[in-house]
């Protein structure tokens, strides 16, 4: 029915090509048409067709948005979110920003369409696996106004680990954008702040759940990858939750980063060098995310006792 060419093109655009490509393929309106009516071509959106035999995926619904949109506006929020690989970023609706003139509004039950008047389509998007979708910066932004301020600090958290975005390029960023989304702005100042006093950001999602459950427990807010110098080799070590103030630290790390005779006798080692300063380090693994909140209360009277045997004139600086 087509030619290589523009099978070619299809899967470049993950499976769906515009009704102007298949013009350019020779591809008649009666030919259009009656590829539609035997299942050679699947009408996506208008101006947009899955060709067979490809599959509907959320990249493709994507892809079939860009064609739709005609560079009018790209993939945002949290659907640019899960396309850069940040995690727990959910497939439906796909949201869609596009400048106010414009009058493409969907009626599929898969897109949400954001009309904006702040629309720069020079710095506000990019092109990621040929699908047009919003800067990081931009994806964040939008992040810090539509999610509440948990789940947002876990997105910029998981944004900042997988190397996306910098601190400081982000609050370059804010900057020039501080007097649009008044929600936006305050959300992401917070997170700013946060982000600023550490070198590091979380390591994993896991590590990012338990603090929100520490916290739920009732436990002031540790400070995350806090360094700290090792006397004997010279070296600083960065460990994920601590309580400086009474020397207390927990590590949550993944079943596989800990595996092995060596990973494990790195661990005994650099913890027996923690203690040698006096701290207390609390090794956990990925089980106890299928219970976090009973872990939280054993980790919360471990502190508490903590607090109690280490009088106020021993307990260290907080940074």
């Amino acid at each position: 029915m087509f030619d290589k060419q523009l099978f070619r093109l299809a899967r470049r655009q993950h499976g769906v090509v515009s009704r102007q490509q298949l013009r350019d393929a020779g591809c008649s309106p009666t030919r259009l048409t009656s590829s539609v009516s035997t299942g050679w071509l699947v009408r996506v959106l208008p101006g947009a067709y899955l060709m067979a035999p490809s599959p509907d995926t959320y990249e493709m619904r994507c892809a079939a948005i860009n064609i739709w949109l005609d560079g009018d506006g790209f993939i945002s929020g949290r659907s640019a979110g899960r396309l850069l690989g940040l995690a727990r970023m959910r497939k439906r609706p796909i949201e869609v920003t596009l400048a106010r003139r414009h009058k493409r509004i969907s009626r599929a039950p898969w897109v949400a369409v954001r009309q904006t008047a702040w629309y720069d389509g020079t710095e506000d998007r990019q092109k990621h696996n040929s699908i047009t979708v919003a800067t990081p910066a931009r994806m964040l932004f939008g992040l810090a106004a539509d999610l509440r301020d948990r789940a947002f600090e876990n997105a910029a958290d998981d944004a900042w680990n997988i190397g996306l975005i910098i601190p400081g390029e982000v609050d370059i960023y804010l900057d020039r954008h501080r007097c649009r989304g008044k929600d936006g702005v305050a959300r992401l100042e917070r997170w700013l702040e946060k982000a600023f006093e550490m070198e590091r950001p979380a390591q994993s999602m896991l590590e990012r759940d338990l603090i929100n459950a520490l916290c739920d427990a009732g436990l002031p807010e540790p400070i995350r990858q806090f360094p700290l110098g090792l006397s004997d080799d010279a070296i600083t070590v960065h460990l994920d939750i601590a309580w400086p103030d009474i020397r207390l630290a927990i590590e949550p790390g993944h079943n596989r980063f800990h595996r092995g005779v060596d990973a494990s006798e790195r661990d005994t080692l650099r913890d027996l060098a923690c203690g040698e300063l006096g701290w207390d380090i609390i090794r956990l693994t990925q089980q106890i995310k299928h219970d976090l909140p009973v872990f939280a209360q054993q980790i919360r009277r471990v502190y508490l006792q903590r607090l109690r045997d280490i009088p106020l004139s021993r307990r260290g600086p907080i940074s």
